[in-house]
């Protein structure tokens, strides 16, 4: 299985839009979208250094659902 950068930035997006939410509701909307736009820029990169981790995959699993 492989996953999509598009995917990763879908994930990521959907992610910070729930903590822009929480977020504004102690410290308001304008801090809460500078600090999560700085949080989704990392989480993106966390997300896309772990697709090539191969620690904790299956691969045995993925080669019985290609045969």
């Amino acid at each position: 299985m492989t996953e999509t950068k598009t995917r990763s930035v879908v994930k990521t997006i959907i992610w910070r839009i729930i903590c822009i939410l929480v977020l504004a509701y102690w410290t308001g909307l304008g801090g809460s979208l500078l600090i999560n736009a700085l949080f989704m820029t990392l989480y993106y990169i966390h997300e896309r250094i772990w697709l090539r981790i191969n620690w904790g995959k299956d691969f045995a699993q993925e080669k019985e659902n290609v045969a």
